[in-house]
């Protein structure tokens, strides 16, 4: 039987960053650097696991107000360690926001994207807690490599909690689908058979 992501999640807590450091500073590394803040701007970061790209965040732009959300409670209890009393945590899901309507500049999600339960519902939400003009980023795993498919067949057969795989072309027709304009795109490999994307924008209106 597949587990939930909280599930999941639960119990890799404590080894996920010791696990895979080289895959997490990677893809949040190349998220960063996709990024133009200004150091004032209101961030979430959805899906946010152990706090790395946050405190990533924290590092660079002292200023900026950053928040997280993520259904694992053990996960969070990393990135609160991690992160301090700097970043706002929260328990929740990616399909329903709890934040009023316009509350962010920036919306980001790393490698998370790929295990939100409904992937409609978690972009509808990303709009909506976007400011007009708001800008986002989501980085994940990219079904255009074939090892990746082959990947999360075998992950889902081994019961985890993973949902679905887009391809490049088919995470921007969703995004577009709910009002986000797509600006950058890109695909890149971690290892030889670890297959990512990058595909960020703005919200439009």
């Amino acid at each position: 039987m597949a587990q939930t992501a909280k599930e999941e999640y639960e119990t890799l807590a404590a080894v996920y960053d010791r696990r895979w450091r080289r895959y997490v500073e990677c893809s949040v590394g190349r998220t960063v650097d996709a990024l133009e803040l200004t150091g004032r701007e209101r961030v979430l970061d959805v899906g946010c696991g152990t706090g790395t790209l946050l405190a990533e965040l924290l590092k660079r732009h002292s200023n900026v107000a950053l928040h997280g959300i993520d259904p694992s409670g053990p996960m969070l209890d990393v990135a609160r360690r991690k992160c301090g009393m700097e970043v706002v945590l929260t328990e929740g899901n990616a399909e329903a926001l709890p934040y009023p309507d316009g509350s962010f500049d920036v919306v980001l999600s790393v490698s998370a994207f790929h295990f939100f339960a409904d992937h409609h519902k978690a972009v509808a939400e990303i709009r909506r807690v976007l400011r007009p003009s708001g800008r986002y980023a989501i980085t994940g795993w990219c079904a255009d490599y074939p090892a990746m498919r082959l990947f999360a067949r075998w992950l889902r057969f081994r019961g985890s909690s993973l949902t679905r795989l887009h391809r490049l072309a088919e995470l921007r027709d969703l995004l577009e689908a709910n009002g986000l304009a797509v600006e950058r795109t890109d695909r890149f490999r971690i290892r030889p058979l670890w297959g990512m994307m990058i595909v960020a924008g703005r919200a439009v209106g």
